[in-house]
Parts: structure tokens; sequence; C-alpha cells
């Protein structure tokens, strides 16, 4: 026998209760059965002197973890020997209760946000939005959302946000009872768009008595997630924008200067810009001046000597007798030799012989 309150609404904490025997054998357990599965079993073996010994049974029922409606309860004796059978009340075994809770419950809401992943929370893609609510008793009535304070809409179906930067985007639920969800914040930060990096040269050629000068700048669009790393390098030398570069030992020939930026989405870019180191008889003049200055050329007498070659040299390149500028650097090029490794360094030698076989290739 089942019993419950003679109100079949019931809410909050109702008892599933009543007695059970059976002949020939003892009861093994008392299954509690709602909407046709099984929940627990019941306390058995409570005093019921009504009918003669510790056959009553009794089964905390909590309405509030079930959605309001009606639901079937049934209680099932299992018997020692492996015998069992649904209790009946007033002759049914199957009872109709209405569960009837006051809902004080808000609603639960879930957001998803599908966009590919770049670093420190940035997405590089737009964002689709995709809102779930849930309430396990009244039900729920709708979805609201905002974006950066504004107005509240109604959520109806996935959104896609595309504004670039950081967005706040809120949302919140209501059930059918008037709950209302406190309102629930993620902060979307969206960046799609690489940094920007120029990079370039004053000039195309230079010579080694030249400064070559760093020139690039960079930036990040806005609104993004901003500049997080800036790598200059100039021939595998880390450098920096306006920064001063000595070329007056360097090789002739092509270098490049490239500069990498990235953002803190993981976005990054690089741009190059490219030079020829060249020599002239202008510069070669001013190469032996600034050995001499050096000490590379520790002798005044050859410090003298070598410049009148150049500059000799040069009157006749001038006046267009590039043959004769050609054998006086040829006459140049002897001396360097002969004083190589005694009155001028081997450095300055090797930069001296490198520069007068360029002249003497370009000359014209």
């Amino acid at each position: 026998m089942t019993h419950l309150l003679i109100n079949t609404i019931v809410a909050g904490t109702s008892f599933i209760e009543g007695w059970a025997k059976i002949q020939d054998s003892t009861i093994d357990q008392i299954e509690i059965w709602i909407d046709g599965s099984h929940q627990g079993n019941a306390t058995y073996g409570l005093p019921r002197p009504d009918v003669g010994g510790d056959y009553g049974y009794q089964w905390a029922w909590d309405t509030t973890t079930y959605p309001n409606g009606i639901h079937t309860i049934q209680v099932k004796a299992v018997a020692a020997n492996g015998e069992s059978a649904f209790l009946p009340q007033n002759g049914e075994t199957t009872i109709q209760i209405d569960v009837q809770n006051h809902d004080i419950t808000p609603p639960v809401t879930s957001i998803k946000l599908d966009g590919q992943a770049g670093n420190d929370n940035w997405y590089v893609t737009p964002v689709e939005i995709t809102l779930t609510a849930t309430d396990d008793l009244a039900g729920v009535q709708g979805i609201n959302y905002r974006i950066d304070g504004g107005t509240w809409q109604i959520y109806q179906a996935p959104l896609t946000l595309v504004d670039e930067g950081i967005t706040n985007f809120e949302f919140r639920s209501i059930d059918q009872a008037g709950n209302v969800e406190p309102t629930q914040q993620r902060q979307i930060k969206i960046d799609t768009r690489s940094p920007l990096v120029d990079t370039w040269t004053d000039q195309a050629d230079y010579t080694r008595i030249e400064p070559f000068i760093v020139r690039y700048t960079v930036s990040d669009p806005e609104p993004g997630s901003g500049l997080d790393t800036v790598v200059a390098a100039f021939e595998e030398q880390t450098v920096v924008a306006d920064q001063t570069v000595d070329l007056f030992w360097a090789d002739l020939g092509s270098y490049t200067l490239e500069v990498t930026t990235g953002d803190y989405a993981g976005w990054t870019t690089t741009d190059q810009a490219s030079f020829n180191l060249i020599a002239t008889l202008d510069s070669l003049l001013g190469t032996v001046d600034h050995l001499c200055e050096l000490g590379d050329i520790d002798n005044k007498g050859v410090c003298k000597a070598l410049s009148q070659r150049l500059e000799h040299a040069l009157q006749k390149r001038d006046a267009e007798q590039l043959q004769i500028a050609a054998n006086t650097l040829n006459v140049f090029v002897k001396q360097v030799k002969t004083q190589a490794g005694k009155h001028i360094s081997d450095r300055g030698a090797r930069i001296l012989l490198m520069d007068a076989q360029y002249v003497i290739e370009h000359l014209n």
C-alpha cells in the first residue's frame, strides 16, 4: 500500500510512505519509481502497529528537482525470494501527482564563442556567438544581450561579431516565472589585421665613409591588440630605428635591413630595404684620410703620398682623361701593396685594395 498527502498537488519535499508484507518470505527492498524510472529505495522496517509489525516504509521526495506538472509514482516491493510487485493504493499501482513548486530560481545562460584563436585570448577572425539558456522549473522565456553597454537586444539566433578591438558583451535570460538571471559579461577581443612595417634607406648607394642610418616605422591598426615585438636586423646585427651603423670596414656589395613586428594577437609582418655599398674616387680619398686618423696608416709620408696619388687621379677623371686616371690608380694599388703589413695595417690595406679595384672597374 502506498500513501501520499491527500492533496495531489505537492511542492517542496513530500513523503512517499506505506506498508508492505509478503506471505512465506520477507521484503528485501522497496523501490521508488517516478515517471517510469527507478529513483531510489525507501527505508523499510518502520513500526506500523496498525498492521501488527515493522512493515512500514518511507522515502523523502524532493520535488524541486523535478519540473512542474504531472508525474507518475510507483512503489515496487522486492522479496528476498526474488518475487516483486508494484504496491497498490486504492486499487491503483500507478498514482499521478501534480508538482507545483514556486519557481524563484533564475535560468542559467551559457555562451559559446567560435572563431580562430590567436595569442593572449585574442581572436584573429570574426567571432560567432551562440547563447543557450536552461531553466528546470518554469522554463525559459527569452535571452537578451547587449554590446558595449548599448540597448538590450532579443537573442534569436547565433550572431557574428566583427568589431575590431575589445568588445564588452553582456547577456542574461528570464524564465516564465519572471526570474531574471544576473547579467553575465564576456570580453571578446578581435584583431584580424596584421601590424604595419615601412622600411627604407635614405639612398640606394653608400660608400664606407658615409653613415648608414636605420630607417623604419611600425604600427598596429587601431583598434587592435597593439604591438608586442619589433625586431630589426642588419646583417645579423640587431639594430633600432635611427641608429647609425658604421660601414667603414664592411665589404663592398649589397646589404639588407629587415624588420619584423608582431602584435599581441599573433600577427607578424616583415619588410626589407636594401642598398649597395660602393666605392668612388672621392670615397677612396676619404678612406685614406680616415685610416690615417685611426692609425691604420701610421706614417705621415705614406698618408701624403697616397692622398696625392688619388688627387692626381681625380684631376685626370674630371678632365675626362680616364686612362691616365686608371693608370694612376694602378700605381696607387702598388703603393698600398708595398706598404701593407708595414705602415698600413692588414685590414686597412684590404679595404683600400678592394675599393681601388672597384673604382678602376667602374671608372667612367
